[in-house]
């Protein structure tokens, strides 16, 4: 098992860290003092909160990601292939956003998310 799959496995048994994880990499800072805010430890919402950002921002991606990861990518395709190795299969999603991902986001949590939580199932329409 690789670091990715490792990660992938540890979001799986701990969705509380996979949500935190996502938010803080969807909200990387570059200013020096938001570095600083961080360092010194700034507040995480809770995780329902955060799940509410990870909709917004879904929703305003929605076309972008139907585009690649249903078209060009095909997912429900690669969905089925990968059925029985979760893990291995968001690693591998992790890297297709990565490889499209207009903006800086951890993209292992993203996938992850998007997979779990059947984001991609809904938006590409896979039975």
């Amino acid at each position: 098992m690789n670091k990715i799959e490792q990660t992938v496995e540890e979001y799986l048994s701990n969705p509380t860290k996979l949500y935190q994880d996502w938010y803080t990499g969807f909200n990387q800072i570059e200013t020096e003092e938001k570095q600083y805010a961080i360092k010194v430890g700034v507040s995480i919402p809770p995780v329902d909160k955060i799940k509410a950002l990870f909709d917004d921002w879904f929703n305003e991606s929605q076309k972008f990601l139907k585009d690649k990861l249903c078209g060009e990518w095909a997912y429900c395709q690669k969905k089925e292939e990968f059925a029985q190795h979760e893990a291995q299969s968001i690693a591998i999603l992790a890297d297709f956003l990565s490889l499209i991902s207009p903006i800086p986001i951890n993209t292992i949590a993203t996938a992850t998310i998007l997979r779990v939580e059947k984001y991609l199932d809904r938006l590409c329409e896979c039975e």
